[in-house]
């Protein structure tokens, strides 16, 4: 396990159940596509696909 995973891994079990959350929206062209927030990072992705999100959900939980 690489130092970054270690210290992830320590700051959600520090800071609990806090887990990603995920919603849909829709641009301006009515393209429909998925933001989701990771509240540990406090950082907010977006995706296309819920494939896309599975993978990243894949490597958050590794």
């Amino acid at each position: 396990m690489h130092l970054k995973q270690i210290w992830l891994s320590l700051r959600r079990s520090l800071e609990g159940d806090r887990s990603p959350q995920v919603a849909t929206k829709q641009n301006s062209s009515g393209d429909r596509y998925f933001e989701l927030y990771d509240p540990v990072d406090r950082k907010v992705s977006s995706f296309s696909s819920s494939r896309e999100i599975q993978i990243w959900l894949d490597q958050y939980h590794s």
